[in-house]
């Protein structure tokens, strides 16, 4: 049996998401999402769910280079450190070790070319298309590297507001464990669709409230 996983998706522990764990539930079923990826910002969000939907548990960490996520973590990951540290610190947990959006030019949290090429040796995912990059050409160019070094393909809308979720994911064969879903992801199939730009807006604002908020809250303890 083939499935559909959208493996990028933020919940609102991640500062600038303003999405609920129902609204992720009720968008991906509605659009037959059958596997989801949850990857907050520099935190470790996991939860039970008995509704008929999976879940991947993630986190999309800030190092001094770039972002990285870690997939099957058992514990969250500093932020900060460098990339080889961070992906040190995810093999430690047993975790798959991916590079969301690397070659989003507009993106300032993506690694690149170069710290790519890098640790390209010591990564097992790259996210070939993010619905979020708004350059389509930035995606293609990321499967390519993929492809050529035998990485697992990922997909992920980057859902930070509901309607994103599902824009685009990668349909896989289904799987039973972390081994499994690697070795799927290989000979994985991407559906392409990107968010509109306007999307940045909400997720923005929300980031901005939320710092405003915490450091309102910071002076008045």
């Amino acid at each position: 049996m083939r499935i559909k996983a959208d493996l990028h998706i933020h919940t609102r522990n991640s500062i600038d998401s303003l999405n609920s764990i129902e609204k992720i539930i009720q968008f991906g079923k509605n659009r037959k999402i059958n596997l989801l990826g949850i990857t907050d910002h520099n935190i470790l969000t996991s939860f039970d769910c008995e509704e008929n939907i999976r879940f991947i548990f993630g986190e999309e960490i800030k190092t001094k280079d770039g972002e990285i996520i870690g997939y099957f973590l058992k514990e969250s990951i500093k932020k900060g450190m460098g990339l080889m540290d961070t992906i040190k610190a995810i093999r430690e947990q047993n975790g798959i070790v991916c590079v969301p959006h690397p070659l989003d030019r507009l993106r300032r949290s993506a690694i690149g070319y170069d710290n790519l090429m890098k640790i390209i040796d010591y990564i097992d995912v790259i996210e070939v298309f993010n619905g979020r990059t708004t350059f389509i050409e930035d995606n293609i160019s990321a499967m390519k590297i993929a492809k050529e070094f035998g990485k697992g393909l990922s997909a992920g809308s980057d859902a930070h507001i509901p309607f994103e979720i599902g824009v685009c994911y990668v349909e896989i064969e289904d799987f039973k464990d972390k081994d499994e879903f690697l070795n799927v992801l290989k000979k994985g199939d991407v559906k392409m669709g990107l968010s509109p730009f306007i999307v940045h807006i909400p997720s923005t604002f929300t980031k901005f409230y939320n710092k405003f908020r915490r450091t309102k809250e910071k002076n008045c303890i």
